[in-house]
């Protein structure tokens, strides 16, 4: 059995008993009240109570015998659970390592892939900036559209002194005005956050749909975050097989 706290197995059992011996104050009132007979409830309320438990030399908790399996049962699951995960990340490794070469070689790919992925978003979003700015020349519609994506950022400051404002009020006692100000800034926000969601979904559809390259560029664009979120998944198994193995020497 180990200690449920630090694991320590240097513990010891114990048994305490409280309770018991004659209570004199019961006896006083028994006497008043009943004369002599009285004196016999001294004797209530005298029964004994055993507690038994365990407790930890190394760091002094106290825990029974159930509370301990419980948590080495826990334990137990847990480094399963661990060593599953394990397995599956030598399996990905040795997959990635065949394939691929060595961990060197494998960061120079990581690397590529994270250049084309921020190489496909910069192609993207350049030829998106161009449509919307060549539409709104001659479309007022998407002129507002643009317009409602781009205001968060000028009311993002006017917003923040509001609400410093609606907490300063609150502190000064000023609880109605205060509570009422900052409410109206939570609706205002979701109210211009909704907007501009829906105008980024509308320019975005327009581009997706006029534009004869934008669907090509979107294609590319997952692709290459696709490629990049696999190879993240490979690094992290094979960062965690490496973890693994090191604190756990015995078990690989």
């Amino acid at each position: 059995m180990k200690c449920p706290n630090c694991g320590s197995e240097h513990i010891q059992y114990t048994s305490t008993t409280s309770g018991g011996g004659f209570h004199a104050d019961n006896a006083c009132c028994g006497m008043l009240l009943l004369g002599p007979l009285g004196l016999l409830c001294g004797a209530c309320g005298s029964g004994s109570k055993s507690e038994d438990f365990w407790v930890c030399c190394d760091c002094g908790k106290k825990f029974d015998a159930e509370e301990a399996r419980r948590k080495e049962e826990k334990a137990l699951r847990d480094a399963e659970n661990e060593y599953a995960y394990y397995v599956e990340c030598k399996r990905v490794r040795e997959v990635a390592f065949a394939e691929y070469g060595d961990i060197d070689n494998i960061i120079k790919i990581v690397g590529k892939t994270i250049s084309e992925k921020d190489q496909a978003d910069k192609a993207y979003q350049n030829e998106y900036d161009t449509f919307v700015q060549e539409m709104s020349k001659n479309d007022n519609n998407i002129k507002k559209l643009a317009k409602k994506t781009t205001c968060s950022d000028r009311l993002a400051i006017t917003i923040l002194v509001l609400l410093i404002l609606g907490v300063a009020l609150l502190f000064c006692g000023l609880f109605p005005v205060g509570a009422a100000l900052i409410g109206a800034l939570i609706i205002y926000v979701l109210i211009v956050g909704y907007s501009e969601v829906r105008a980024k979904d509308k320019l975005t559809e327009l581009f997706l749909s006029k534009n004869i390259s934008a669907k090509d560029l979107q294609k590319q664009k997952a692709k290459a975050h696709e490629e990049h979120k696999k190879w993240e998944e490979i690094t992290r198994s094979i960062d965690y097989c490496e973890k693994y193995e090191k604190e756990h020497p015995d078990k690989v």
